[in-house]
């Protein structure tokens, strides 16, 4: 936990740049995901994994049929 003190203005200021630079997934969501992934068997993660992979390939060769080098 932070504790910050300061004016009006310095508040403001630190909270657009916690904004923009504090990454993560918000923790609600990793602990339900968590429990989801937990609670799921080994073949439909597998279904789930291969969707993703699908997903990817058709963009690396999208982004190959326009001359990227990946």
């Amino acid at each position: 936990m932070v504790f910050v003190v300061a004016n009006a203005v310095g508040i403001k200021g630190l909270v657009q740049v916690k904004t923009n630079v504090d990454s993560g997934v918000f923790k609600a969501l990793e602990t339900c995901a968590i429990a989801a992934y937990s609670n799921t068997t080994e073949t439909k993660l597998q279904a789930i994994m291969s969707a993703y992979q699908n997903r990817r390939d058709i963009i690396l060769n999208g982004l190959q049929s326009l001359g990227w080098s990946i």
